[in-house]
């Protein structure tokens, strides 16, 4: 529905989908559902958000969060900070602002974007306010 450049804001467009997908999967399952390799399963468990902290702290020191998708140390680093460390990142936004105003967030992100195709350079302007390593 919005287009981010995903090779340079990788942690927008994948970040996005890994923070909405938990948000659903909550809703259906509950929280502490348990993810199985071979498919879905209720019962008791890890919820998605748990897999996600785990997945970014086994790696988050090798990268930026903030870094074009082929700057990456490794496959696993764009991983970890495109999809696991950017959901988790969004979350704990959504835990400290509260659901209400997030959902107020995502609104407004979705309708400045809905007008536009790729809007180049959110991550370069957070990247000249947040230098790597502050």
């Amino acid at each position: 529905m919005i287009a981010n450049n995903e090779f340079e804001e990788a942690w927008l467009d994948e970040g996005f989908n890994t923070y909405s997908t938990s948000k659903i999967l909550d809703k259906v399952y509950g929280p502490q559902f348990l993810l199985p390799l071979d498919g879905w399963l209720r019962g008791p468990g890890t919820g998605w958000d748990a897999i996600n902290r785990a997945e970014y702290l086994s790696g988050a020191k090798k990268d930026s969060l903030l870094r074009n998708a082929w700057e990456y140390y490794d496959g696993m680093s764009y991983d970890i900070n495109s999809y696991a460390r950017s959901g988790v990142t969004l979350r704990t936004l959504e835990n400290l602002l509260g659901e209400e105003t997030m959902a107020r967030i995502m609104r407004t992100y979705f309708s400045a974007g809905v007008s536009a195709t790729p809007v180049p350079g959110i991550s370069s302007r957070w990247r000249a306010k947040y230098p790597a390593g502050t």
